[in-house]
């Protein structure tokens, strides 16, 4: 938790700079923005590691396949794909690709989860 606090300190205070920063320099805070960017991706992708562990040793407790685990973690890793990239276009103003990469998301994440489906219809089935 006590990450988290500085992490969200860390993105006011970026947010605070390339206010001002962009008042006097469009290219400035790009690369504030860009630098500050790759600092939280760094940090999103240590979480990430924990949070895949610690999904491996709940998986392995209570017996679930790790075929059962895994379109989880995929429709999970497309979802956060998908909002950086969507947000992205519409940063740039482009609506309209913002609008086919979510849509494309969520087909994905479907069939993603087809399999992980299928298991749980066998399971109602065989009830």
């Amino acid at each position: 938790m006590e990450d988290m606090l500085k992490v969200a300190a860390l993105c006011i205070g970026v947010c605070v700079m390339i206010v001002i920063i962009g008042e006097g320099s469009k290219v400035m805070s790009t690369i504030v923005a860009i630098a500050a960017g790759v600092v939280f991706m760094g940090f999103a992708v240590s979480k990430g590691v924990y949070i895949m562990n610690r999904i491996k040793v709940i998986a392995a407790a209570s017996g679930i396949e790790s075929g059962l685990i895994l379109p989880v973690v995929k429709v999970l890793g497309i979802a956060l794909c998908a909002r950086i990239t969507a947000e992205l276009c519409r940063d740039m103003g482009n609506r309209w690709a913002a609008c086919n990469i979510e849509i494309f998301a969520v087909i994905t994440s479907v069939i993603c989860m087809l399999p992980l489906l299928e298991e749980v219809l066998k399971l109602v089935g065989s009830i």
